[in-house]
C-alpha cells in the first residue's frame, strides 16, 4: 500500500541520483553510520548463515544504537570495491537503514505538505544545487510513498497556528536572498528586518499579519525604496566579528583531533591562517585588533571574490535556509536567534572559501563548490559548533547588533 504525498522542493532535487562512483562514496567513509534496530532485525532474517551483514555491525552502547563497523581506511565494511553498497546490490534499496535511505535528503511535514531538500555535504548534490547561474527554483511534485516507509518526516513546528504561514515566511525569505539588485550582505540584512517583524507578529494573536507582511516585502520595488538609506547607515564592526571567530568557534571545528578528515584541518585552516596572518602572541593568543585590521585590508579582494562566485554563495544560502528549516532550526530558540546562527554560519563559510581562493589562485568554480562541501560537512557534523555559535547569539539579541557584527551593508 502507498500514500500520495505532495513535496515542496528545489527543482534540482528531481535530478539527484545517488552514485558512489561520482563522489567516491563520500557518505560511506569517515562517518559513524547508525543502523536502526528494525533494519538490523531485517538483516538477521534475510542473510545467510555466514552473517554477511550483521557481522559488519555492532551495538554501540554510548550511542544506544547499532553502528556499521569501519575498515582500517575508515570506510564502511559494507562498501564494495566498486564504491557500491553490498546490501543494496544484493538485497535492494528497501533494505538500507534509515540513515542510508535518508542521506542526503531532509524531509519535514507541514500539515498536508512535505518539504524535501538535499544537503550540499554530498558532492553530487553540491554541483546540482550550487553551480547553476539562474536563481534556484522551487516546485511542488506528487509521489507515492509506501505506508511503512522507513524514512519518517520531521515535525519541526509545534505551534499549529504557525503552520499555515510557514510557506509565506520561507518563500519571502528566499525571494529576499535572491534579490540580485542588492549585495549578498545587504540581502541578509533585509532578511533580518523581515524576520525580526515576523518574530514580533508570531508572539501575538495577530498571526494573520504574517501574510500581509510577506506580500509587502515581495512587492516590486519595496525593498530598494525602503531599505537603501537604512543599510547605508549601518556600521560593520570587524572586531566583534573576529572576536566571535577567534573566541571559540574555530576551535570547535579545528580542535577535533579524532577525525580522520585532515583535509579540512590542514588545508582549509592553513589557508585561513595564511590569509589573515594569524600569528599567536607569546601567551598563545591571536590579537583580535590586528586580525580585524587585516580582515578589513582584504575588503577589495573579498568583494571581487563574492562578485565572481556570487551565484554559488547565493545558492548555498538559499539551500541552507530551506534545508535547515530556518528561521525555526532550533525550536527552543526564537526566530531572531536562529537568524543569527544562519548569518554567522554563512559568514564563516564565505571566509573559508575566500581564504582558499586567496592562497590557491588556481581555484575555480568547481573547487569553490568542493570547499563549501567540505566546510558544510565539518559544520553540520559538529554539535559543539552549533552549541558554541548558539551561545554567542545569546549575547547578540538585537537585529541591528547581529547585522553590524557580521554584515557590511
Amino acid at each position: 500500500m502507498k500514500e500520495k504525498r505532495k513535496y515542496f522542493q528545489p527543482s534540482y532535487v528531481k535530478h539527484f541520483k545517488c552514485d558512489g562512483n561520482k563522489c567516491d562514496a563520500r557518505c560511506c567513509k569517515y562517518w559513524i553510520i547508525d543502523i536502526d534496530k528494525a533494519s538490523y532485525e531485517d538483516y538477521e532474517k534475510i542473510e545467510s548463515a555466514e552473517k554477511e551483514i550483521t557481522s559488519k555491525i555492532k551495538y554501540f552502547e554510548q550511542r544506544k544504537t547499532y553502528v556499521a563497523l569501519m575498515n582500517k581506511n575508515y570506510t564502511c565494511c559494507c562498501l564494495t570495491e566498486d564504491n557500491l553498497c553490498m546490501i543494496q546490490k544484493n538485497y535492494g534499496e528497501k533494505y538500507l537503514s534509515i540513515t542510508c535511505q535518508t542521506y542526503p535528503r531532509s524531509i519535514c511535514k507541514l500539515g498536508d505538505l512535505y518539504e524535501r531538500s538535499l544537503s550540499v555535504t554530498c558532492p553530487v548534490v553540491a554541483e546540482l544545487a550550487l553551480l547553476p547561474k539562474d536563481v534556484m527554483e522551487f516546485e511542488i511534485v506528487e509521489e507515492y510513498v509506501p505506508y511503512r516507509s522507513k524514512v519518517k518526516p520531521k515535525l519541526l513546528v509545534e505551534r499549529l497556528e504557525i503552520i499555515p504561514h510557514i510557506f509565506d515566511v520561507q518563500s519571502t525569505s528566499i525571494s529576499i536572498l535572491q534579490e540580485r539588485a542588492l549585495t549578498l550582505d545587504q540581502r541578509l540584512a533585509v532578511l533580518g528586518f523581515f524576520l525580526d517583524r515576523v518574530d514580533e507578529i508570531t508572539a501575538t494573536p495577530r498571526i494573520y499579519e504574517v501574510t500581509q507582511l510577506a506580500e509587502l516585502y515581495t512587492k516590486e520595488g519595496f525593498i530598494i525604496e525602503n531599505f537603501s538609506a537604512i543599510l547605508a547607515d549601518i556600521k560593520f564592526n570587524p572586531k566583534d566579528f573576529v572576536k566571535i571567530l577567534l573566541g571559540g568557534v574555530l576551535q570547535t571545528l579545528y580542535g577535533d583531533k579524532n577525525t580522520p578528515r585532515k583535509v579540512f584541518e590542514v588545508v582549509i585552516f592553513d589557508a585561513l591562517q595564511n590569509t589573515l596572518e594569524l600569528t599567536p602572541d607569546e601567551d598563545g593568543t591571536v590579537s583580535v585588533k590586528v586580525t580585524a585590521e587585516k580582515y578589513m585590508l582584504l575588503n577589495s579582494q573579498r568583494e571581487k571574490f563574492i562578485q565572481r562566485y556570487g551565484t554559488i554563495l547565493e545558492n548555498y544560502l538559499v539551500n541552507e535556509f530551506f534545508m535547515n528549516f530556518y528561521p525555526w532550526r532550533l525550536q527552543e530558540k526564537n526566530i531572531l536567534h536562529n537568524y543569527g546562527i544562519f548569518i554567522a554560519t554563512y559568514k564563516i563559510v564565505e571566509l573559508f572559501t575566500f581564504c582558499m581562493a586567496q592562497k590557491y589562485t588556481s581555484v575555480d568554480e568547481s573547487e569553490v563548490v568542493k570547499v563549501i562541501t567540505q566546510i558544510a560537512t565539518s559544520i553540520d557534523n559538529s554539535t559543539p559548533y552549533i552549541k558554541k555559535i548558539s551561545a554567542e547569539m545569546e549575547n547578540i539579541n538585537d537585529t541591528f547588533k547581529i547585522i553590524s557584527t557580521f554584515l557590511q551593508t
